[in-house]
């Protein structure tokens, strides 16, 4: 097996379709094209709506390297093709039948990458030849409706005893998996990353009342119901949540103070359109709430915000600790929609203070780019493959 890595063969199993309008679709599109431009061959096996759409530029990525695509199914085969049922297993199933083939049109690959557990425990039961690179980015069997959590913490263990490497998004999760699963093993961390602007941020620091973000989902954990109802602080503010579906933004919007600042909603964006809203906007807000998914995130968005010199109003969890300290930005209770109001005024009222902030933020941006991101998880993947 050839050891440099520029010969290294990846196969990244992903048992969903792509490209996805989700934070894990983005982080999974730089992921390859990280890799693709440091030389390693990559084959992608996942779910295609669309065989004609390159699931790569769709995201604005055009890495000098190409992409081998290997679309499969989650649906069955033979007489179970005709079934209105769609299953992961079907897709593994599928997988681990090509890997078998190994013949010209499949060449066994070096390492196998997923952030999938059940695809990930399929691969190391039907070939433990093969190393694999877990991504972890949850627990979870802790997350997992209560008739399942048996089953899937078996499994869950399994991969985490049984595969080559396993890397976690945060050193939070690499914690929360030693405490639940009792596997205390080496995690490589590796948390997520942001494409820097070609460009510096041009942003109207004065007018910076005017320009405050929240873009991402709008699940109950995101907190974005306490920057709603920040806003009756925030008189002369406005303040523009991005993205959800029609449902979200129709509750959300009933939970506006009727007195305070303005809250202007946008459906689903693109990522380029949101980028681009990123460039100009001058303060940007992260107010998870805390739970566990929040005590494990490594927020694609605020790697994004940091990237486009946003100064920032996050929550203090240890997560966003592991990435920022007070030092760095302003960071308040989570829950707390009267100290958000306040950390936002203490930018709003002091511009320049806003934009040293957001100068010294994109600076730190630059220690987590796809570019040191792909670097990083090439050296982990060619390590796996020398096992």
């Amino acid at each position: 097996m050839n050891t440099t890595a520029h010969s290294i063969r990846i196969l990244y199993a992903f048992p969903e379709s792509l490209p996805l309008p989700h934070a894990r679709g983005i982080q999974i599109a730089h992921t390859l094209a990280s890799l693709l431009d440091e030389d390693c061959s990559v084959s992608l096996a996942y779910v295609s709506e669309d065989p004609e759409q390159d699931p790569l530029s769709f995201y604005g990525l055009h890495p000098k390297r190409s992409l081998d695509l290997i679309p499969l199914s989650r649906h069955g085969t033979g007489l179970f093709h005709f079934l209105p049922i769609q299953s992961n297993r079907f897709f593994n199933k599928q997988l681990t039948a090509l890997i078998n083939t190994n013949n010209e049109q499949f060449e066994t690959p070096d390492v196998i990458m997923t952030r999938h557990f059940k695809t990930a425990y399929a691969l190391l039961k039907l070939h433990p030849e093969i190393p694999l690179v877990y991504e972890a980015h949850e627990v979870f069997a802790q997350s997992t409706r209560p008739e399942n959590r048996s089953k899937h913490t078996q499994m869950e263990r399994y991969v985490l005893q049984h595969a080559t490497r396993v890397i976690a998004i945060s050193e939070a999760l690499a914690n929360a998996l030693s405490n639940y699963h009792g596997v205390y093993r080496q995690y490589d961390i590796l948390r997520s990353g942001t494409k820097l602007p070609d460009s510096i941020p041009t942003k109207t620091w004065g007018n910076c009342a005017k320009e405050i973000i929240y873009s991402g989902s709008l699940h109950e954990w995101k907190g974005v119901e306490d920057l709603i109802s920040a806003v009756q602080w925030l008189p002369g503010h406005r303040v523009t949540i991005v993205g959800g579906s029609e449902d979200q933004i129709a509750y959300l919007q009933k939970l506006v103070p009727k007195e305070g600042g303005e809250v202007v909603f946008m459906p689903y964006k693109t990522h380029l359109e949101i980028q681009a809203l990123l460039m100009r906007a001058c303060i940007a807000v992260l107010p998870n709430r805390s739970n566990s998914i929040s005590a494990w995130t490594s927020p694609l968005k605020l790697f994004e915000y940091m990237g486009a010199g946003c100064a920032i109003v996050a929550t203090d969890l240890p997560s966003i600790q592991e990435i920022l300290s007070p030092e760095d930005t302003l960071l308040v209770p989570s829950n707390d929609p009267q100290a958000l109001a306040k950390a936002i005024q203490t930018f709003t009222a002091k511009p320049q203070f806003a934009d040293s902030t957001g100068q010294h933020l994109r600076k730190i941006a630059k220690g987590f780019s796809w570019e040191m991101h792909g670097q990083r998880l090439t050296n982990i993947l060619r390590e796996a493959s020398l096992r």
